[in-house]
């Protein structure tokens, strides 16, 4: 597992790294009101990725191990691509829809959702032959492509902003060319994604069983994690939205990462044991949960502990006072969603029992929504933040509940305890470091809590896990 682990950590620690260099600079060059369209235009994108491509992608990963055995890959993958441009073409329509719900109608918000409308058809594709490398644990691969997308997407963005035209829709043509960068360099894999005469009937319906519950919850995932974008910018206008995405995007890329390096190993490795017994699963959930606890839980403790560090560094000063007080908060939402889906969601997926992530997203995404409605009027933006971190916790708590129920799994509690005692020892190491210098503070911060953290994890004997 290490060896795998090591392999990803470039394919997400560059992103994540051009996503800050992005923040960074949009929120320098932009002015608040362009930031927010900005952030209102990628949440639609989100919205379409989650509803209608998320459910391929988790079919790929489900079907792809036992295809290979078969001698049915290119039936899958055909399949897979068959679905792909049908669903783009639905969504396509939706982004019509939703640029006249949420964007001005003129001529410039209708030409910032064009914009969007080419990034999701790129974005979609790129991410369904990168989830092929996944399922296939090409983690060479894999990272050769991030970094492309990376680079090419973020780094045309940030020129573009820089020295062309700060505007949504300069950005989102340099993420655009990000994504055809990807495409041009794994063409192979693409066009086996169009060899539609090798589709096949059986395996349409093989994915589509599957994934159809995938794109019901996804829906009300997306309504539980951006929703209250569309709120903000409805009650309180774009220049909050802008306030409340910008520090909000800078937590959730820097723990998300975490979770993006541990999954493309952990989740093939889960649907392996699956095939092989379910008390190789069971034994597999286990070092699963050490290893995505271990490295997301300390993550986003330290982000929140570096908060006023971080928002001085990266962020305009007009988003500084209340990105300080919100990133926090984002930081223990996005570990929490983490842990749901990038571990408790995987035994709904490997049961096929997806129809219970119903039962856990539709009252937290409900309750996300009254909780906006009341709190934004009343505090404002926190009120937002407040509103995302209860909902999680309720998402949290149901998803262990019901992933019980999915198939019998038990967590290693003692060394969990563990791991959360040696993220409050790194605490309060970062706690007792004082320094004026705003850069020198982040970098002993986080040396020192790093390595007290590494320290007792090693002294406990929780790090041989990652061997395994």
């Amino acid at each position: 597992m290490l060896k795998h682990l090591l392999y990803y950590v470039p394919a997400q620690v560059l992103p994540a790294l051009m996503s800050l260099l992005g923040v960074a600079v949009f929120t320098h060059h932009m002015g608040v009101v362009d930031y927010g369209q900005l952030a209102i235009a990628l949440a639609v994108v989100t919205a379409g990725q989650g509803v209608a491509l998320q459910w391929l992608c988790a079919s790929v990963m489900r079907f792809y191990p036992k295809a290979r055995e078969e001698g049915t890959l290119p039936a899958l993958l055909a399949g897979t691509g068959s679905w792909w441009l049908i669903s783009s073409l639905l969504t396509l329509l939706g982004l019509g829809v939703a640029s006249a719900l949420f964007l001005p109608t003129t001529a410039r918000g209708q030409s910032v959702m064009l914009c969007a409308a080419l990034l999701y058809v790129t974005l979609s594709l790129a991410f369904l032959t990168m989830r092929v490398h996944m399922a296939a644990m090409h983690s060479r691969r894999y990272s050769l492509l991030q970094a492309v997308q990376s680079i090419g997407g973020m780094g045309t963005a940030c020129l573009l902003a820089w020295y062309v035209s700060a505007t949504p829709q300069a950005i989102l043509l340099g993420f655009v060319l990000g994504y055809i960068f990807v495409l041009l360099v794994d063409y192979r894999n693409v066009i086996g994604l169009f060899r539609l005469h090798r589709d096949d009937a059986g395996m349409r319906h093989r994915i589509w069983q599957f994934g159809w519950p995938i794109i019901i919850f996804s829906g009300f995932s997306f309504i539980l994690s951006k929703g209250d974008r569309f709120l903000v910018q409805a009650l309180l206008g774009s220049e909050a939205v802008a306030l409340y995405a910008a520090p909000y995007s800078l937590a959730e890329q820097a723990i998300s990462v975490i979770f993006l390096i541990i999954v493309p190993v952990t989740h093939p490795l889960a649907v392996r044991a699956y095939e092989q017994g379910s008390a190789a699963l069971a034994e597999q959930m286990q070092v699963n949960a050490r290893v995505v606890f271990g490295l997301a839980a300390p993550a986003a403790l330290g982000f929140a502990m570096l908060a006023s560090e971080i928002s001085d560094l990266i962020l305009a000063e007009a988003y500084y006072d209340l990105s300080v007080q919100v990133l926090p908060w984002v930081a223990l939402s996005t570990l929490m969603f983490g842990l749901k889906a990038h571990y408790l969601d995987h035994a709904f997926q490997l049961a096929h029992k997806n129809k219970y992530q119903l039962y856990i997203l539709i009252p937290a995404a409900a309750l996300n929504l009254l909780l906006n409605l009341i709190l934004l009027p009343r505090i404002g933006v926190m009120g937002a933040v407040y509103a995302t971190v209860i909902s999680y916790a309720l998402a949290l708590i149901g998803s262990y509940y019901l992933a019980q129920r999915a198939f019998r799994f038990t967590l290693p509690w003692l060394d969990l305890a563990k791991i959360t005692l040696a993220c409050l020892l790194m605490a309060a190491v970062m706690s007792v470091i004082e320094i004026d210098v705003v850069w020198q503070s982040l970098l002993l911060k986080f040396l020192l809590g790093a390595g007290s953290y590494v320290l007792v994890v090693y002294t406990m004997g929780l790090l041989p896990v990652l061997r395994r």
